[in-house]
């Protein structure tokens, strides 16, 4: 993962992260016993609830595990819609498997052919798109496009912006006495980058470390990214897109969305 990752967070708090995808998976289970699905209308009520929630609950499982693992990755982070589409796929390998063998345990269905199992597939990566797709739209709530005015003065030198104890509290030890310049999501996790150059890995929401520092001392500039108003050194433009070059040696993205906040803030002068 990261030579500083913190554990320390409760399992309640783990479950938080992971619930918009297992509470979609619950009603989509719920959706398809009473509909019957994929010929599930000739078994029992509860032989149909039982089946689906098996099948769905597995399904998040392994979402969870693909999505963390694309994510780390990182290829794709600024290509929603492939993303979505290559974690669906890679979800519907192990459970197309899992589709077959509840349905044969549980259904008892005989053993797919060939072609069966490429329908089943076909409808596994259908249904994990329009899960997964869920699971974002609930994940990536941006906050309000505002953004930190600008300081006093533009030679005033750089001080540390933030007294967050709260946040503070969440890293390792030896790092709490360094100032945050910068937060980063990273799947369920947000990486704290720090002005000595370090980072930290926690388990939390970056809207919820975001509601943890001081009101004024920073802004989000793009979905996954916050940085703190006194780090940044300056920005350029290239590609069609703005980056902000915060000390040391970081750049952040800023997404159309907040362009307009950050620019109006005086960020870019």
């Amino acid at each position: 993962m990261t030579e500083y990752a913190v554990h320390a967070a409760s399992p309640a708090g783990g479950w938080r992260q992971h619930r918009a995808g297992f509470v979609a998976s619950t009603i989509a289970a719920v959706f398809m016993t009473v509909i019957g699905a994929l010929g599930t209308d000739a078994y029992g009520l509860a032989t149909r609830l039982t089946y689906w929630i098996v099948v769905m609950w597995t399904g998040a499982m392994i979402a969870s595990g693909v999505t963390s693992a694309v994510h780390g990755w990182g290829k794709l982070r600024r290509f929603q819609l492939p993303e979505v589409l290559l974690i669906a796929v890679l979800t519907a390998l192990p459970l197309t498997l899992a589709v077959t063998g509840a349905g044969m345990l549980l259904l008892d269905m005989g053993r797919p052919s060939l072609r069966g199992m490429a329908v089943f597939f076909g409808l596994v990566v259908f249904i994990s798109a329009i899960l997964t797709a869920i699971s974002y739209a609930f994940a990536a709530r941006p906050l309000p496009a505002t953004a930190a005015p600008l300081p006093p003065s533009p030679d005033q030198p750089f001080t540390p912006p933030l007294d967050a104890p709260r946040l503070a509290d969440r890293l390792p030890h030896g790092m709490r006495g360094a100032t945050i310049i910068a937060l980063e999501a990273e799947d369920h996790y947000l990486r704290v980058h720090l002005d000595d150059g370090r980072s930290a890995l926690i388990l939390l929401r970056l809207s919820d470390a975001i509601a943890e520092l001081p009101a004024g001392a920073g802004s989000q500039t793009h979905r996954s990214w916050w940085v703190a108003r006194g780090a940044v050194q300056g920005f350029t433009r290239g590609d069609g897109r703005a980056m902000l070059n915060l000390r040391p040696a970081l750049e952040v993205p800023v997404s159309r969305s907040y362009y307009k906040a950050i620019s109006e803030a005086g960020w870019l002068a």
